[in-house]
C-alpha cells in the first residue's frame, strides 16, 4: 500500500496484523507526548525505535552554485529542524540532525561530540552575504528534486521551502518525480539539490560515512551512486581509510568522528532528521520486536487465540 493513511486504516479495521509508520497529520491525535497510543488506538500495541537512518537534501558539490560551500553552510542554518519535528513530523523522529550524519543511534558512536550545523538565521544571512548576495539579492531561483508519492517528505520540503525564503530571500522550487527517474538523475548529477534519505546496511558508520568517500566518485564523470554530492576531499580520505581498516572498535569510531568531523566541516548536505520507526500491531501478534535498522526477524512471532 502505497498511501500511508489507507494502511492505518485497513489497520484499523483488522485487516492487516501490523502498520509501519504513522501519517504525520494522524500522529499527534494517536500518540501522546509519552509515546503512548491514545483513544481508539490505545486497544492496539505500539512499538517505536530510534532508526539508524537519516533523511537529508544533498548539494551537488560540483554545481557552479553549490560548489561554494559558504552557501551550503548558509542553507543549513536557515532551517530549524526542531520546528520541522515538532510542527511538521509532530514529535515522529528521533532528534533533529544537527550534529552528523551518523545518527544518534549507532551502537558505540560518540554522535554528539560531532559538530554540525544549528538554527542560526543571523549566520546564514551573513554567509550568504559574503558569497556575493546579500538578503538574497541576485541569488537564482532553486530546484528541490523530491520523489514522488511521499507526503511527509513534500510536508518537510514545503517548510524548508518556507524557511529559506523567510531567512535568506531564496526561492525555492518543489519538483516531484518518479523515484526511478529520480535517482537515475541523482546518480547522473543532474540534480544540484534533492532529496535522499539513508538507511545503514550494517550496525556501523562506514555505511553513512561512504557517502562521502572521494574515491567513489568516478573521474570520468560518470554516474556516482553513492557519493551522489560528489564530495572529495584527501583529509577525510584518509581518515576514513584509516578508519575502515582499524580492529580495534573504540579507535575505529574514534577515526569515523574524525572523518566525519572533516566532511562536516564542508557542508556537503543539508541533514534534517534522525528517524524514529513506529508501527502498530494487533494485541494477538506476540514477540514481534522492532530493531533500529528494521530487519524484521519474523521467525519468533505468533498469533495468540
Amino acid at each position: 500500500m502505497k498511501d500511508d493513511k489507507l494502511q492505518l486504516l485497513e489497520f484499523a479495521s483488522g485487516k492487516l496484523e501490523e502498520s509501519y509508520r504513522i501519517p504525520n497529520e494522524f500522529f499527534a491525535n494517536i500518540v501522546d507526548e509519552n509515546k503512548k497510543p491514545t483513544g481508539k488506538f490505545s486497544r492496539f500495541t505500539l512499538l517505536h525505535v530510534p532508526a539508524l537512518s537519516t533523511q537529508f537534501y544533498g548539494f551537488l558539490t560540483i554545481d557552479p552554485l553549490f560548489k561554494d560551500e559558504r552557501i551550503r553552510k548558509a542553507f543549513n542554518m536557515a532551517v530549524d529542524r526542531r520546528r520541522i519535528i515538532r510542527y511538521v513530523l509532530h514529535g515522529q523522529a528521533a532528534g533533529p540532525a544537527e550534529h552528523g550524519l551518523v545518527p544518534s543511534s549507532m551502537p558505540g558512536y560518540a554522535h554528539d561530540s560531532v559538530r554540525g550545523y544549528r538554527y542560526d538565521p543571523d549566520m546564514a544571512r551573513t554567509l550568504l552575504a559574503e558569497a556575493g548576495y546579500p538578503d538574497g539579492k541576485g541569488f537564482p531561483e532553486v530546484t528541490l528534486q523530491l520523489n514522488a508519492g511521499g507526503g511527509r517528505n513534500i510536508s518537510i520540503g514545503e517548510t524548508i521551502q518556507g524557511m529559506l525564503k523567510e531567512n535568506l530571500n531564496v526561492d525555492v522550487k518543489l519538483l516531484q518525480v518518479e523515484f526511478a527517474q529520480h535517482l537515475e538523475s541523482i546518480d547522473g548529477g543532474k540534480a544540484p539539490f534533492y532529496r535522499l534519505g539513508w538507511v545503514a546496511d550494517y550496525p556501523d558508520p562506514e555505511t553513512f560515512l561512504n557517502l562521502f568517500y572521494g574515491k567513489l566518485v568516478p573521474a570520468s564523470g560518470g554516474i556516482s551512486p553513492i557519493n551522489s554530492v560528489r564530495f572529495t576531499k584527501a583529509e577525510f580520505d584518509a581518515a576514513f581509510e584509516k578508519a575502515i581498516v582499524t580492529t580495534d572498535r573504540a579507535e575505529r569510531m574514534r577515526l569515523y568522528r574524525v572523518a566525519e568531523q572533516i566532511a562536516m566541516d564542508h557542508a556537503p548536505m543539508l541533514l534534517i532528521i534522525h528517524d524514529e520507526d513506529y508501527r502498530f500491531i494487533q494485541p494477538y501478534v506476540r514477540d514481534y520486536q522492532n530493531n533500529a535498522m528494521d530487519r524484521l526477524r519474523l521467525h519468533g512471532v505468533w498469533f495468540e487465540r
